[in-house]
């Protein structure tokens, strides 16, 4: 099962296409085989992507731990906002993405 892909940052990128180099026979001459030089995402779009991903998660009837890794990418990019940023809401919401994972991962155990 492929699931939800949200790309994280440049290194995942490259360590996707490393993997595919020593995996895949056809993909052993190609320096990047899955990225094909895509920039990386700015937080803006990373957050629409773990957005969409939290509403695709919620109408499949994800599991949740499934949510709860979704959600744990949020308060990072959250963090990342109300840190480079300056956005003091980004810091509230990110205690409250955090709690919404640990309430998934309790629920899950």
């Amino acid at each position: 099962m492929w699931g939800v892909l949200i790309r994280r940052q440049h290194d995942d990128g490259r360590q996707l296409d490393e993997w595919a180099r020593t995996h895949a026979p056809s993909a052993r001459n190609d320096a990047h085989p899955v990225t094909g030089h895509l920039p990386p995402l700015s937080t803006a779009e990373e957050m629409v992507q773990v957005l969409d991903a939290l509403t695709h998660l919620a109408k499949t009837n994800a599991s949740p731990v499934e949510r709860a890794a979704v959600y744990d990418r949020k308060a990072a990019l959250l963090e990342h906002i109300a840190t480079e940023g300056g956005n003091p809401d980004a810091a509230e919401q990110v205690a409250d993405a955090r709690a919404r994972a640990a309430r998934l991962r309790h629920a899950s155990a």
